[in-house]
C-alpha cells in the first residue's frame, strides 16, 4: 500500500508556489437538504444541495516570494486567484478569493504567515 507524502503537497497561486510553506489544508463541504417524508420510517433523508470548499495554507516568509507579494495584491483588489492544492503529478484547481492573510513577526523568531482561501465555484481535478 502506498501513501501520500504531505511534503509534496503544496499550494500555487496560478503556477506560482507560495514558499516557505510548512502545513496546508483543504476542506470540502457539502449542504444539504433534508428530504424526510412520512413514508421514510425511522430513518431520516437528506440530499445535497450544494457543494462548498476552502484551502488554508501557512510557512515562513521568504524575501522576495512572488506569490505572497502577488496575494497581497489580490487581497488589496479584491480578485480572484487560481488556487492548485496537491502534488505537481496530482491537484486540484478552482478560483478562490482570499478570506484572510496574517503575518506573525515574534522577537527572536521567524515571520510567518498564515492565508485563507474560500472557493468560488467548481473545483476540478487534472486526474
Amino acid at each position: 500500500m502506498a501513501y501520500i507524502q504531505s511534503n509534496d503537497i503544496r499550494v500555487s497561486i496560478g503556477e506560482k508556489l507560495i514558499g516557505g510553506q510548512q502545513s496546508c489544508s483543504m476542506s470540502k463541504e457539502s449542504s444539504t437538504t433534508e428530504t424526510t417524508t412520512k413514508d421514510s420510517g425511522m430513518w431520516s433523508d437528506s440530499e445535497v444541495n450544494g457543494l462548498s470548499w476552502s484551502v488554508e495554507c501557512d510557512g515562513l516568509i521568504v524575501v522576495d516570494d512572488e506569490a505572497l507579494e502577488t496575494l497581497n495584491e489580490a487581497w488589496r483588489t479584491a480578485t480572484k486567484v487560481t488556487i492548485k492544492y496537491g502534488s505537481a503529478e496530482k491537484y486540484e484547481t478552482g478560483q478562490a478569493i482570499i478570506e484572510s492573510i496574517e503575518q506573525n513577526d515574534e522577537a527572536k523568531e521567524k515571520s510567518t504567515y498564515s492565508v485563507s482561501f474560500v472557493g468560488c465555484g467548481e473545483l476540478t481535478s487534472n486526474k
